[in-house]
């Protein structure tokens, strides 16, 4: 029977305590950073406000026109925000801010070029916002891009760090406001801004001076008395985090990292080194970058199963205070999956449904609400969810897609909102109706059913809910699955809210096998108890294979024989030994060496990960033989004295009276035997046969030290005329 992990995390790459910093070589200069924090009227009332200071404006909607319930309000958090609290744009992450907007205003005393961070910390930030650099005195941005708030969530563990995200390089000027940045929403944004404080570094020497990736939000973590574990943005880069990324198929995610040269001289990267094979630099080298510029290079994180794997990036660079630049990484593999997204008008894009796609629809009237803070593949793909404020118990929504034939089975149903949400409804009545698929229970018929799935599940530190937790649900082809929420206790503080909906193909778990299943027996043909005996017969050694079968590495922790005395292990691993998925073999070879005349039995003990079966046996068996030696005289070369044996004819030679006789066809060993006249001695004594066999050594003895042989004459029965003397 096969087993199924709901998850298997392998770590690759350990990080101490869950925190991943790398450290960069070069430490910034404080006189080179600047920072421009937003400032606050402590507003967490009904009504919104509007800061109107000279470094700091607050801008409103235009969309609709603003009322009373529009504006900013204040967060508050001495340890999480850059002067203890950050201004956002909605109350409660719904409705339509488009138009809200903040504008900074910096004063720079140096010329030079200046690299711009924004430090964010938010579950529900937008996900596109829009950045607009304008020098003094001009009227028109220098530069504008977009802007992902929440690539200032770390991805560490907890992820409610905040971290200061590079937004761009700008050539300024010393003077008062030389720069304004404005940082809002327009129709391309979800609902919520969230503005904190800017800061902006430049450099003073001359060369090139690389500078990427977002810089640690400074604090010091305290445990007891203990203050060694600290976030520094003078020194600390954040981890580079990738989302879940399919396993199967050589399938990879890339990011786009840009890279500043804050220098007077151009900087040339030439290459890149990892500590795994999971994370690659893929743009070509030399990247070379202009003083006062940027270029970008792609990261590809490449899983290799269901694993959880950090790693560092070092940027070989010719920036002689940091010529390896490092770069901490982090990410996860993850079956096949796919996604489906909820929005007011069907408007966001799915991701990776197969054919011909999927589908969503509600019943009953809904509001568009703060989406999940997990990272879309598509980028501004999910800018909102949907909530349903009303009372309406029939209330319903439904997403379609269509399973091929090909990946029919069984997978998990996972569940991602807003996180944090203290409204959302914890009742959640899940309905999955697929093809072909007949429900244990008559009265459900065709569908699987969950009831109870708490949609608020979903925080920070867990931004995917596994809806019926182990819940498996088959998924069939041959035409739509169709799955729909519903809320029996719709209103109030339990509220119907929709977002991402995750179809993953649950991974089989590691799985042993061997080739002597199904009975697990290693039998051997009985063995001489004599070295010798055995290496020429070559029958003491067996082989048996053991095999990985499920989607999962297969790792082997322990590897024993229960006595270990006869039986022993020719060739084995150095453990822990990890077999790959599927296909991942091990050839043991067993030796049998017994040293008694009677049956021998062992067992070979194999523990593993493997949760169906974490440890086997197989049966060893065999016995241990003597050596039977039977000498005649088909040989010539094992007897002598006298050498000229006379055939017999039936009468005797006179000429030969002194010689044996071979008698052929009357019995004995091979259907002949020896007959001598006794009375025709010869005259230097009794006529003899002898044999020199090989005899072995005795087993455990000393070196040339002969074993103990019982020895047989086989004579002619009842024979009244022969006789023999055995020496």
């Amino acid at each position: 029977m096969l087993r199924f992990y709901s998850r298997l995390l392998l770590l690759v790459f350990l990080c101490v305590a869950g925190m991943q910093t790398v450290n960069a070589q070069q430490t910034l200069d404080s006189a080179d950073v600047m920072y421009f924090d937003n400032t606050s009227d402590g507003n967490v009332g009904t009504n919104g406000t509007y800061m109107n200071d000279p470094k700091y404006v607050e801008y409103p909607c235009l969309n609709p026109v603003p009322a009373s319930t529009d504006g900013f309000w204040t967060n508050t958090g001495a340890t999480i925000y850059w002067g203890g609290n950050h201004r956002r744009a909605s109350r409660y992450g719904s409705g339509n801010n488009t138009g809200a907007h903040a504008n900074f205003y910096c004063t720079v005393y140096q010329p030079g070029s200046y690299l711009v961070y924004h430090h964010a910390n938010s579950g529900n930030s937008s996900s596109n916002a829009y950045v607009k650099f304008y020098k003094f005195l001009d009227p028109n941005p220098v530069d504008s891009m977009r802007y992902n708030m929440l690539l200032n969530n770390t991805a560490d563990v907890p992820s409610s760090f905040g971290s200061w995200y590079p937004l761009g390089i700008v050539d300024l000027v010393a003077a008062d406001s030389a720069l304004t940045v404005e940082i809002g929403l327009d129709e391309f944004s979800s609902n919520t801004l969230r503005v904190d404080a800017l800061a902006l570094v430049r450099s003073h020497k001359t060369g090139p001076d690389i500078e990427f990736g977002t810089r640690r939000f400074t604090r010091v973590f305290v445990t007891g008395v203990d203050t060694t574990a600290r976030h520094n943005f003078m020194t600390d880069r954040a981890p580079l985090g990738f989302s879940e990324t399919t396993f199967k198929w050589n399938s990879y995610s890339d990011k786009v990292l840009p890279v500043f040269n804050l220098g007077t001289t151009p900087l040339e990267i030439t290459g890149y080194t990892s500590q795994t094979n999971r994370f690659m630099v893929v743009t070509p080298f030399p990247v070379v970058v202009a003083p006062g510029s940027k270029a970008n290079i792609t990261v590809r994180f490449s899983p290799k199963g269901e694993e959880l794997t950090r790693d560092t990036i070092i940027l070989l660079n010719n920036d002689v205070d940091e010529a390896q630049a490092k770069l901490p990484v982090i990410g996860t593999g993850i079956n096949y999956n796919f996604i489906l997204n909820a929005s007011l008008t069907g408007s966001e894009p799915h991701w990776n449904v197969p054919a011909p796609g999927g589908r969503f629809t509600v019943f009953g009237t809904f509001l568009s609400s703060t989406p999940t803070p997990w990272p879309y593949p598509i980028t501004g793909g999910n800018s909102q969810s949907i909530v349903n404020t009303s009372a309406e118990p029939n209330t319903a929504v439904y997403y379609e897609f269509t399973i091929p034939d090909s990946l029919s089975g069984r997978y998990f149903l996972e569940y991602s909102g807003p996180a944090g949400s203290s409204n959302a409804a914890q009742h959640v009545t899940v309905d999955v109706v697929t093809p072909f698929y007949s429900n244990p229970d008559p009265a459900l018929a065709d569908t699987q059913r969950v009831l109870d799935f708490n949609s608020r599940a979903v925080t920070t530190n867990a931004l995917w809910a596994r809806i019926g937790g182990n819940t498996v649900f088959q998924l069939n082809p041959g035409d739509t699955t169709v799955v729909r929420y519903t809320n029996p206790l719709q209103g109030g503080s339990e509220l119907l809210r929709a977002d991402l909906l995750r179809v993953r193909l649950v991974p089989i778990a590691a799985t042993i096998s061997t080739s002597l299943d199904p009975a697990r027996v290693l039998a051997f043909s009985p063995v001489s108890i004599y070295d010798s005996v055995r290496q020429a017969q070559l029958n003491f050694t067996r082989n048996m294979i053991i095999g990985s079968n499920g989607e999962t590495p297969l790792r082997i922790d322990s590897l024993f024989l229960k006595s270990g005395e006869l039986f022993h292990i020719a060739n084995l691993p150095s453990l822990p030994i990890t077999l790959p998925a599927v296909d991942g073999k091990y050839d043991l070879r067993i030796d049998f060496l017994p040293d008694s005349l009677q049956a021998e039995s062992d067992s070979l003990i194999i523990v593993c990960n493997s949760p169906d079966q974490p440890r086997i046996a197989i049966r060893l068996n065999g016995s241990g033989v003597g050596t039977g030696i039977t000498v005649d005289d088909t040989d010539p070369s094992i007897y002598i004295s006298p050498s000229e044996i006379q055939q017999w004819t039936g009468v005797p030679d006179p000429n030969n009276m002194d010689k044996w006789y071979r008698v052929t066809g009357s019995g004995g060993n091979l259907d002949n035997r020896l007959i001598h006249y006794i009375y025709f001695n010869s005259p230097s004594g009794p006529e003899t046969v002898e044999w020199f066999p090989n005899f072995p050594n005795k087993p455990g003895g000393q070196p040339n030290q002969m074993d103990y042989f019982r020895v047989y004459a086989q004579l002619s029965v009842g024979s009244s005329i022969s006789s023999c003397i055995l020496a």
